[in-house]
């Protein structure tokens, strides 16, 4: 046959058929082998595959930046944790230095506050 559209013509299952590109046409009605050629629209196009592509490469490079930016807030933060640190340290320093040269020592303190207390009850 020529074609298997020939083929169907005749009678698929009528008699054992083979088309010029090789395909077989059984007496059973099934068919096989041969060559398809690819038709147009099955399948991606190169245009949707790259379109795809370039949006994944967008998205990518956008939350690049977005971690870039991130990291350096946090960078940032622990900047300014570490001086309030430093700072709330050295504030503490200076109290006990300012404890130490009026002679207070932790137990003054405690004897200072029962005082004031005992003095508020009465």
């Amino acid at each position: 046959m020529d074609n298997i559209d020939t083929a169907r013509k005749i009678g698929i299952g009528n008699a054992k058929m083979v088309t010029l590109d090789g395909d077989l046409a059984e007496l059973s009605g099934s068919m096989t082998g041969g060559f398809r050629q690819q038709r147009e629209g099955m399948g991606f196009s190169e245009k949707e595959v790259s379109t795809s592509i370039s949006m994944c490469e967008k998205l990518q490079s956008d939350m690049g930046s977005k971690i870039s930016n991130l990291e350096k807030k946090k960078t940032g933060r622990r900047r300014d944790d570490s001086q309030a640190a430093g700072a709330q340290g050295k504030s503490r320093g200076d109290i006990i230095k300012m404890e130490k040269s009026l002679h207070l020592d932790s137990g003054d303190i405690d004897v200072n506050k029962k005082v004031k207390q005992s003095s508020r009850t009465r």
